[in-house]
């Protein structure tokens, strides 16, 4: 068994590194520790398709992306499949889990850029989020529901 360096690494995984986030990781990392440890999907759970030109995801049942929740807060969806859940599913707006912005401060763009007082990006500036975002909020592409 090799020595030195695997031996560190090994005591320096998950909770005993110095630098865990536990429940504070990041999206794209609590996607990486899941499908590390859960390995890549192959079959869609809703819909039983088993096909290796299909892509599969994780998609995370409680919505609440945490990693405290154990490896059963996932299930393996083909992608039409992941959309459709997490439409049906997870929470909109600023309920969502990883929300900048709440139902004032979107009606707050809305007025702004309608009134030609702010363009996009000094819109996006104000409120810490991309362009884009402005457009598709202005566009009622996202927070449709306000």
């Amino acid at each position: 068994m090799p020595t030195g360096i695997y031996q560190r690494t090994e005591k320096h995984r998950g909770e005993n590194i110095h630098n865990w986030k536990g429940d504070n990781v990041g999206y794209g990392a609590l996607h990486d520790w899941i499908r590390k440890r859960l390995g890549t999907p192959n079959i869609c759970y809703e819909c039983g398709v088993k096909d290796e030109n299909i892509k599969y995801q994780w998609a995370n049942i409680s919505g609440e992306y945490k990693r405290s929740n154990g490896l059963k807060d996932w299930k393996r969806l083909c992608c039409k499949c992941h959309v459709k859940f997490d439409i049906r599913n997870h929470p909109k707006g600023e309920k969502f889990w990883s929300a900048k912005l709440t139902k004032d401060k979107v009606i707050e763009i809305r007025k702004k850029y309608s009134f030609y007082k702010y363009g996009s990006h000094t819109l996006a500036k104000e409120f810490n989020v991309c362009p884009s975002t402005i457009l598709r909020i202005v566009k009622k592409k996202l927070w449709k529901h306000i």
